[in-house]
């Protein structure tokens, strides 16, 4: 959530905070405890997008729109993995 409110994306898209703060919940709790691709992994690429928008102020270059579907993505991109990689 903070990184959300750090690009005032609420505001912008006028987003509901609470229905929100309810689906951010249930991305947390979609994520399986496994050893790697696990809710702690997925803060941790969300976090590393936001250094990569943050710097130079790369993240003016997006609308809020484009802003907010990066930072989701990044939230979920491992939502509901079994934690089990194959190699081809």
């Amino acid at each position: 959530m903070a990184v959300l409110h750090f690009y005032e994306l609420p505001e912008k898209l006028q987003l509901d905070t609470n229905r929100l703060c309810r689906f951010v919940a249930m991305v947390e709790a979609g994520y399986n405890e496994c050893i790697y691709h696990n809710g702690l992994h997925a803060a941790d690429v969300t976090h590393a997008l936001h250094c990569l928008l943050d710097c130079q102020d790369t993240w003016k270059n997006f609308s809020p729109e484009e802003l907010f579907a990066c930072i989701l993505a990044a939230g979920i991109h491992d939502m509901g993995h079994p934690g089990m990689i194959c190699f081809a």
